[in-house]
Order: structure tokens, then sequence, then C-alpha cells
């Protein structure tokens, strides 16, 4: 393992584990958003598929505290966007 790798796993241990959770759910936000701000040429999705793009990111903050329930919404948020053809 290289010395960046053990670097990050170290502070991964050592960071509040909530402050871990929200910089997963940042990036993960960010991530599904990308087709939001850069739409291909299927057009341009609207605030819906947004909405329900969104709900298979932000229940990550709460992973740690009820995880099967985090499980579900995610879930269920991304089979109502693919039902509503959002993006992702």
């Amino acid at each position: 393992m290289n010395t960046v790798a053990m670097s990050l796993a170290r502070l991964v241990r050592t960071t509040n584990p909530y402050v871990v959770d929200a910089a997963i759910t940042v990036f993960v936000l960010i991530a599904v958003s990308v087709p939001f701000v850069l739409p291909g040429p299927g057009g341009e999705p609207g605030p819906l598929a947004y909405l329900l793009t969104a709900g298979t990111a932000v229940p990550l903050i709460w992973r740690r505290r009820v995880p099967l329930t985090v499980l579900l919404v995610v879930a269920l948020a991304t089979i109502a966007g693919k039902a509503a053809d959002a993006p992702g």
C-alpha cells in the first residue's frame, strides 16, 4: 500500500465518523449532480428528476444511525428515479 493511501486511511480512521459521512454525502451528491449541470443530448432533466436523484445521495448522511432505513430510502429513490427517467 502506498504512502498516500495509508495517510488517507489513517485520516479517515481518526476523523469524527459523522464528518466522514458528511463528506461521503457531499461527494456522492456532486457526482450524481453532474448530468444536471452538464446535460447530454437527451435534453435537460427536470426538477423532479433532480429531487429523486438527490434522494439517492442525501440519506447517506444518516447511514451510521439508521442503515436499514437509509438503504430503503435510497432504493426507493433509485426505483422512482428510473421510473421518472432521471439520469444516473
